[in-house]
């Protein structure tokens, strides 16, 4: 009986083991340098996207990226994740829906006033920093919440407190219950910005960013 023959590449493996760790570094850099290259992309965008659709600097910088592996050294299974930490809010207006009051929604009106980054206080704030709410129902059976004071009485709160205009010398201060909110079931939002199709376009680019940054 002939003898068996076999050949492994365990015998060699030694001999080319350091070619095919040369090898290996400039995908693995090329590859990450994609990642990071793709995530700022993707990043820049949606934020830009975002701030069209009226979002403030603020509101769009929650838009983030993370870079896989985290401690930033070069990998051949180099992954780019997005995430917001406004994560449901950007959802609903990434996506569209409808917000569901429970059981009411109550939407600012114009008087009132404005809190920190310029966003009109919510009731709880507004009964929290200025003073109570009534509420009662209009024609049609609509609810509003009522606030005691002058339409020009507040002029500016704050986390801490709220700022009222004085009156004139000599002349009375009279309060007013004025319509400062009203309530709905639900409101639909619109689609505000479209993340994945930013994400999904630059995906389609990922070979031209490896290419762009392969060293060989």
């Amino acid at each position: 009986m002939a003898p068996t023959m076999r050949l492994t590449f365990e015998a060699f493996k030694g001999r080319y083991l350091e070619a095919i760790t040369k090898m290996q570094e400039p995908i693995a850099k090329a590859a990450t340098a994609a990642m990071n290259e793709a995530g700022d992309l993707v990043k820049r965008d949606v934020r830009a996207a975002m701030g069209a659709a009226g979002f403030s600097t603020r509101v769009q910088n929650t838009f983030r990226s993370q870079v896989y592996p985290k401690d930033k050294k070069p990998s051949i299974n180099a992954a780019v994740h997005f995430f917001s930490k406004w994560p449901e809010p950007f959802a609903l207006f990434e996506r569209g829906g409808t917000v569901v009051g429970k059981p009411t929604l109550w939407l600012p009106l114009r008087e009132v006033p404005l809190g920190v980054g310029k966003k009109q206080l919510t009731p709880e704030q507004y009964i929290a920093r200025v003073g109570p709410l009534i509420k009662t129902r209009g024609t049609g059976g609509r609810q509003y919440l009522l606030g005691k004071i002058t339409r020009s009485r507040v002029s500016r709160a704050t986390e801490k407190s709220a700022k009222l205009r004085r009156p004139r010398k000599g002349s009375a201060l009279k309060l007013v219950n004025v319509p400062l909110y009203v309530g709905i079931p639900s409101v639909n939002i619109p689609q505000k910005f479209d993340a994945r199709s930013i994400i999904e376009r630059v995906r389609g680019d990922i070979g031209n960013l490896f290419a762009k940054n392969l060293k060989v």
